[in-house]
């Protein structure tokens, strides 16, 4: 799930340039005034950009202590090769870091008829999301990248997911959905329509509040993650959806950690 949460913003400390240290992506800038490392955006304005045409979302880096957490922001939504490439880099160059990934999972779900039919209004979406991604050439995430055993899910479960969406806007959303993907020729127009809604909202950070509870879906997840992070053993890179960065950048500089780096991958190559 890949939504938008609200935050502040705050002074940016002066800066000096440094070198890029997060793969992919442009040099990042740490003060060296107090010996306090800055990153060259802050914290609270990090979010998806478009570069040179390409839509692209950050990865960033943490550090306390020799506690190193790795930040990956993604969108949900991607070219199949930017998957492949993702699962390859994590798989090579992360070997000895422990993965954290989002994802909200259906344990025990409630009895009330409401959580039961929001399952199946979920369920239903997804598969025909998938279904207009797949015939417009584009790749979910869930469909391709590799998830080992190893790799641990710190996220609430799917019935307090469902707990913040708005049923009515749900009901509303649903039959267009359903209408763009009666044949594959809709669904590659509308899988494509929906790319293009992505690369005009670049940065942009208005409210959900209509569709969903960010409170929950943002602000709680965000801070049931990163404290899982800082509870694990060793370095941890955590796979979150970009609008979630800027939250969790704030809850670990709190807790003391430093950035030490950002860069950018382009999601569709």
């Amino acid at each position: 799930m890949d939504f938008v949460g609200e935050y502040g913003t705050r002074r940016r400390r002066p800066s000096v340039t440094a070198p890029n240290v997060g793969g992919i992506g442009d040099d990042v800038r740490m003060s060296r005034s107090h010996g306090i490392p800055a990153l060259q955006t802050p914290a609270e304005a990090m979010s998806d950009r478009l570069r040179g045409g390409r839509l692209e979302v950050p990865t960033v880096e943490y550090s306390r202590l020799g506690k190193r957490v790795k930040i990956v922001g993604i969108k949900h939504v991607a070219s199949h090769r930017f998957w492949v490439d993702l699962s390859a880099e994590l798989a090579t160059q992360h070997g000895d870091w422990t993965v954290h990934y989002e994802r909200p999972m259906f344990l025990n779900l409630k009895s009330s008829w409401t959580h039961k039919f929001k399952k199946r209004i979920y369920l239903s979406w997804s598969h025909r999301q998938a279904r207009m991604l797949a015939a417009s050439g584009y790749a979910n995430q869930f469909d391709v990248l590799v998830i080992p055993p190893a790799w641990e899910n710190h996220d609430i479960d799917g019935e307090r997911a469902l707990s913040a969406f708005n049923l009515p806007v749900l009901l509303l959303i649903v039959p267009w959905v359903y209408l763009a993907t009666l044949n594959n020729r809709v669904a590659s127009f509308a899988g494509h329509a929906f790319v293009r809604g992505l690369h005009s909202d670049v940065g942009q950070r208005g409210s959900v509040e209509f569709l969903m509870k960010t409170s929950i879906l943002v602000r709680e997840r965000n801070k049931l993650a990163v404290d899982a992070a800082i509870a694990a053993e060793g370095d941890v890179v955590m796979i979150w959806g970009h609008a979630h960065i800027a939250g969790m950048a704030q809850l670990l500089e709190l807790q003391g950690f430093l950035p030490l780096a950002v860069s950018w991958r382009p999601l569709f190559v």
